[in-house]
C-alpha cells in the first residue's frame, strides 16, 4: 500500500511539473515598431546550468557598401551560421 502512494504522489508531481515557455526576444516587427539594433543571448546568460555553450547575436554593419545591414549570428557550440535578413532589400 505504501509503494502505491508513493507511486501515485510521483505521478502527480510529474503530471503536474509544466515544460517552461520558450525564451522569446523579439528584434525586428514593424506592426509593433520594434527594432533592435543590437542584441546578445547566451547560454551562461539564459541558462547557466546548460552543458553546451550556445549564443544569439544581432548587430548592424557600419561603413561603405555594407552600411546597416543587419547581422544575426547563431551558434549552438556544434554548427554556426550567420544570416543577413536585409541583404537585397
Amino acid at each position: 500500500m505504501l509503494r502505491l502512494a508513493s507511486i501515485i504522489v510521483a505521478a502527480a508531481g510529474i503530471s503536474s511539473m509544466q515544460a517552461a515557455e520558450p525564451y522569446r526576444l523579439v528584434l525586428t516587427d514593424i506592426e509593433k515598431n520594434i527594432y533592435k539594433e543590437t542584441a546578445e543571448i547566451t547560454s551562461s546568460a539564459l541558462t547557466p546550468n546548460s552543458p553546451s555553450s550556445w549564443s544569439v547575436r544581432k548587430y548592424v554593419l557600419r561603413g561603405g557598401e555594407q552600411e546597416r545591414f543587419d547581422i544575426i549570428e547563431v551558434n549552438n557550440g556544434r554548427l554556426r551560421f550567420t544570416v543577413v535578413p536585409t541583404r537585397g532589400m
